[in-house]
């Protein structure tokens, strides 16, 4: 495999992918499937300082999770993608752009839940003990708690087009991307060519 052989850190860069990945889309399914329970028995009244210090814990373990796949991510497209052109002549590039779209709605969707709902939850435990918070807090729990099982559906659908990029060839195996265009020259022709 050429990722192996020629780019050393590759197995590192997927462990690491994997386990950032797996920090971030879990933690998501964590807040999905656990907060609503968590909440139903917890006094409305404390409701709010809750939900903005899950937000601030969950802040601080997406943001690095993030930066290393974001980092590992990188590696492993330079590893698999020899040149820009391979992300749209090439299956494998398509189907890593997919899942680069994919990972940008969440990207906008956890922006969404740390800036606004951490922001107005943050707000609202301030102004604890006001008439009017209630209806507010009700209002922001709701939309929180779509906000998130939405960035979960989609972390899903990031998982399910990775595993499908598992089992492609990679761009830079793959015969369009050969100097000579020969369609039926072998990958490692094709290696040998590039390296």
């Amino acid at each position: 495999m050429a990722s192996v052989k020629d780019f050393r850190l590759a197995v590192v860069t997927d462990w690491l992918h994997l386990l950032a990945g797996g920090f971030w889309v879990g933690g998501l399914f964590h807040l999905a499937l656990t907060l609503p329970t968590t909440l139903a028995g917890v006094d409305k009244t404390h409701r709010i300082g809750l939900l903005a210090q899950v937000i601030k814990r969950f802040t601080r373990v997406a943001i690095p999770s993030v930066a290393l796949l974001v980092l590992a991510g990188l590696y492993n497209t330079w590893a698999h993608v020899p040149s820009f052109s391979g992300l749209w002549l090439t299956p494998y590039g398509k189907t890593l752009l997919l899942k680069l779209f994919f990972v940008g709605l969440m990207l906008l969707l956890g922006g969404l839940n740390n800036l606004h709902f951490g922001k107005r939850f943050a707000r609202l435990a301030k102004m604890q003990g006001e008439a009017e918070n209630d209806a507010e807090r009700i209002e922001l729990e709701r939309g929180f708690a779509r906000s998130v099982a939405l960035e979960a559906a989609i972390g899903v659908i990031v998982l399910l087009v990775t595993s499908a990029l598992v089992f492609m060839t990679p761009a830079r195996s793959h015969p369009a991307m050969s100097p000579d265009e020969h369609p039926v020259m072998s990958s490692t022709g094709s290696k040998s060519a590039r390296n």
